[in-house]
C-alpha cells in the first residue's frame, strides 16, 4: 500500500507492506521533508520513483528542449544504469525512472530539480521494486496519445493533466506508460 500526502512542509510519504519469499513481513517507511531538504530512506536495491512537471516554455524552441533532454537523458541513463520513460503533454511532463536507489535519488535531486527548463516539480511516486517496467530502455518518449487522453477522461474526467494523479491512479497510470508505443531509445 502506497500513501502519499501533498502539503506544504511535508513532500512525501510511503508505506510499502510487503512479503519476503521467507514469508516474513516487511514494513518500510519513507520519508522526504522538502523544506529541510532531509531524506531518510530504508531501504536498498533498485527503485522506481516518477515526478511531474511544467515546462517553462511554449515557443519554437521547445522541440529542441525537449530533444535535448531526451539525447541527454540516454547518455546520462545509460551510463548510470537508469531506465525510464517521459511523457509530455498539455504543457507538463511525467518521468518515470527506475535503477539503483542512489543512481535514481542522485538523478532527481542533484539534476533534474535544478533544471531550469521545467517548474513546479513534484516527486509523486517513489516504490522499492524488483521488476523493472522499463528495462529495455534508458529513456523512452511517449507522446500524449489517446490511450493517455482516455486513462484521464474515466480517472480524472479531465483531460491529460498528470498533476491530477494521486495514490490510486498513479499506479495503474505508470503500468500503461510501459505498455506505450513511441519514440524509443534503446541501451
Amino acid at each position: 500500500m502506497i500513501q502519499i500526502i501533498y502539503g506544504k512542509d511535508l513532500f512525501f510519504e510511503s508505506v510499502i507492506l510487503y512479503t519476503k519469499p521467507s514469508c516474513a513481513v516487511c514494513f518500510i517507511t519513507y520519508k522526504i521533508i522538502y523544506k529541510g531538504l532531509r531524506v531518510l530512506f530504508r531501504m536498498m536495491g533498485y527503485v522506481r520513483l516518477a515526478y511531474i512537471s511544467k515546462f517553462c516554455r511554449n515557443d519554437d524552441s521547445f522541440k529542441l528542449d525537449l530533444m535535448d533532454i531526451l539525447t541527454t537523458s540516454v547518455n546520462h541513463n545509460a551510463q548510470h544504469g537508469i531506465t525510464g520513460m517521459l511523457c509530455y503533454g498539455n504543457g507538463c511532463f511525467i518521468q518515470c525512472l527506475e535503477g539503483k536507489k542512489s543512481a535514481v535519488c542522485d538523478l532527481y535531486f542533484k539534476k533534474i530539480l535544478k533544471d531550469h527548463r521545467h517548474t513546479s516539480c513534484q516527486l509523486i511516486y517513489f516504490e522499492e521494486s524488483a521488476v523493472q517496467l522499463f528495462d529495455q530502455w534508458a529513456m523512452k518518449f511517449a507522446p500524449l496519445n489517446p490511450n493517455l487522453r482516455n486513462f484521464f477522461l474515466e480517472n480524472h474526467q479531465n483531460e491529460f493533466d498528470p498533476y491530477l494523479l494521486n495514490s490510486i491512479t498513479i499506479g495503474p497510470f505508470i503500468k500503461l506508460l510501459s505498455t506505450q508505443q513511441g519514440w524509443e531509445y534503446y541501451i
